[in-house]
């Protein structure tokens, strides 16, 4: 069933294209690149909107539930704050849950409010609304938890919560399921059906907390500082990329837009200290250096994270985002690790005196400590790969034993790459009868629904649902929701004694989809010349910016060019016995007026690609192919580099128009 990837090049209306220049007064190649979007005569309209973000797509919430629950959630928060509750933030511990944990607990203790926040174990608990987090929270004098980024679905755990005397209000994005928790009220754009409302349903679940904040701050007439609001602002642009909703729409694009321009010019200490560390060469960030570099620091600790093996959790980054904020850790950031220090190693913490930028290090640690799980997980994947007919199969599904379920899903999001197939990474956990799994999927296939219409069928058979775990409370034993996520991206946990009646119901879902949903393709702006690809594309391009999910940075393609006979093939620094990245050079030789020659060069490097790029050249004479690429800024600074260096996406021997 594995397909090979196609390169689709967009055919251009030359009328819908000047009338685009036309309407923005730039270069051509900004048109080309909204054309490909989907911009023409039907929506020029549209323009104004989407290239000049506006200050009321970030500050406007009326869309993100029904009126009904967000006046609940209103007269909730005033009645706290007459009470002066204590309020705990349960936030989802990957980037967009760490983004809107930090909106929450900042806006809320700007506005006065006592607050203080908590992350599952990943690793062991998954994700939502934690029994072990309300128990905790119920001990702590809490009365009232708000989630974000999570707790639409977590039916079970807001009744058990409601039976200990604590209010639940859910700040979410996700799809609702057939019941809904029994909370105070479901701040989630789903509740709103209300058609001008419905942008506000592509939100990320830290935008969403973003713009309730923004709601409560007018409802209790209140002011933010600036700190307080470029933090807030920072925030919800790192939860918008890294979850990849769509900046397609303006109100996206408005949030990426203040945020990078923030993010650009902060004094905030954690943030410059984050900055620092995952981009020490950037001078200038763009919406692309957070979803590659920021992204997967922030959500390192998520992932492997455990207070119990002494690995910090979530919570870091929380801390490091909120640093130098009066509402935030206190300007002397040991004083503030010392509440971590259940999670950290205290004696190493208090021995070597750790600053912002230490803090920093722990994150980058922690990310290396995943790279290494990662591998070795990656290794045993491998052999299941060696043991099946991949012509055959329409979704891979791997089931390993005692893997570490907080990075499985690095390893599946690989894995649908590398194969173009909807992929499920499954692991047995420690003294547990439950797995834990992982869903990633590709563009056309929607496996969020694949895995509700298992869970339907099973529930008919059996009269139970699948993707629930068993809980022990201090009210006994309880069954909780352990499913949730979206079309391309969900987790679950099961029994085991369920999986081969669960995996087999799935394989006959997937039968049911034709061959052509599975294709993939490239979507290739146009082919252009050596020396088309220079800093002045880029700097035209970044008039358009932010690009991201749907709206894609624009994929060029060249054609016959020769490549270097010396690539350097590389795995990250764990990788010891693979390679499976590579580093070339394209050139170009020019000849002079005289006899002389001058090669030209452009750095590239292609992700996964190392294995495609031996089988290229050794089918092919004097080293010439045709390649797919995005370009970026070159990476080292270097003014006087007058080229862009490549991330190529695809090699192909070189065509005969080459």
């Amino acid at each position: 069933m594995i397909k090979e990837k196609r390169w689709t090049y967009h055919r251009f209306d030359e009328d819908e294209v000047n009338a685009i220049a036309d309407a923005i007064q730039g270069p051509p190649i900004l048109a080309e690149v909204l054309h490909a979007s989907g911009f023409g005569f039907k929506n020029l309209d549209q323009l104004d909107r989407f290239i000049h973000p506006k200050m009321d797509e970030i500050m406007s919430y009326q869309g993100i539930s029904s009126p009904y629950h967000l006046n609940k959630s209103l007269d909730r928060l005033a009645r706290a704050k007459a009470n002066n509750e204590h309020i705990l933030v349960n936030g989802d511990p990957d980037a967009d849950g760490i983004s809107g944990t930090t909106i929450l607990t900042t806006g809320l203790r700007q506005l006065g409010f006592t607050v203080d926040y908590a992350f599952p174990i990943r690793s062991r608990e998954g994700h939502g609304l934690q029994i072990r987090i309300i128990q905790e929270a119920k001990a702590k004098g809490v009365s009232l938890i708000i989630t974000t980024d999570c707790g639409t679905k977590d039916v079970e755990a807001v009744a058990y919560a409601n039976e200990n005397g604590i209010d639940v209000i859910i700040t979410d994005h996700h799809i609702l399921g057939k019941k809904l928790p029994d909370a105070v009220a479901i701040i989630n754009p789903y509740t709103t059906t209300d058609p001008a409302m419905a942008e506000f349903r592509y939100l990320s679940g830290s935008y969403v907390s973003f713009k309730w904040i923004i709601a409560l701050k007018e409802f209790f007439k209140e002011t933010f500082p600036k700190p307080i609001f470029e933090t807030l602002a920072i925030a919800s642009c790192f939860g918008i990329i890294s979850d990849r909703v769509s900046l397609k729409y303006p109100m996206n694009r408005a949030m990426v837009s203040l945020g990078i321009k923030y993010l650009n010019s902060t004094s905030l200490v954690g943030m410059k200290a984050l900055k620092r560390i995952s981009l020490p060469t950037r001078t200038f960030l763009r919406a692309r250096d957070i979803s590659r570099t920021i992204a997967p620091r922030m959500n390192a600790p998520g992932r492997i994270g455990d207070p119990l093996l002494g690995i910090p959790d979530s919570g870091v980054v929380v801390d490091l985002l909120m640093a130098g904020l009066t509402v935030g850790p206190d300007a002397n950031v040991e004083e503030c690790l010392d509440r971590y220090k259940h999670v950290l190693d205290q004696d190493n913490l208090i021995k070597n005196n750790l600053n912002v930028s230490d803090q920093v290090q722990i994150v980058d640690s922690v990310n290396d400590q995943r790279k290494q799980i990662t591998e070795k997980i990656e290794t045993q994947i491998e052999k299941y790969i060696e043991s099946v007919d991949l012509s055959r199969e329409k979704v891979l599904i791997v089931k390993g034993k005692k893997w570490n379920s907080g990075v499985i899903g690095i390893d599946a999001d690989r894995l649908r790459d590398r194969f173009v197939l909807p992929a499920i990474i499954i692991t047995t956990l420690e003294g547990s009868d439950f797995l834990k799994g992982s869903v990633r999927s590709i563009p056309s296939i929607n496996m969020y629904q694949i895995m509700e219409n298992v869970q339907q069928r099973f529930q008919e058979k059996y009269g139970r649902n699948p993707y629930q775990i068993t809980i022990d409370t201090v009210l006994g034993s309880r069954q909780v929701n352990a499913f949730g996520g979206h079309a391309q991206a969900c987790g679950f946990s099961m029994n085991e004694a369920d999986f081969d009646e669960w995996k087999a119901m799935i394989q006959q879902e997937m039968e049911a989809i034709p061959p052509q949903q599975y294709e993939f393709s490239y979507r290739v702006l146009k082919e252009v010349s050596f020396f088309d690809i220079n800093l002045k594309l880029l700097n035209a391009l970044d008039q358009i910016a932010p690009y991201g999910e749907g709206f894609d940075f624009p994929i060029f393609s060249l054609k016959g060019v020769r490549l270097s006979e010396n690539p350097r093939p590389f795995g990250n620094r764990m990788q010891q016995d693979r390679t499976p990245h590579v580093e070339f050079k394209v050139l170009h030789t020019v000849k002079g007026k005289s006899t002389r020659t001058k090669t030209h060069v452009l750095s590239a490097t292609g992700f996964g690609l190392w294995e495609r790029y031996q089988n290229v050249v050794s089918s092919t004479t004097g080293y010439r192919a045709d390649l797919i690429f995005t370009v970026d800024y070159p990476h080292k600074k270097n003014k006087k580099s007058r080229f862009p260096e490549l991330t190529i996406l695809d090699i192909r021997p070189a065509s005969d128009a080459g």
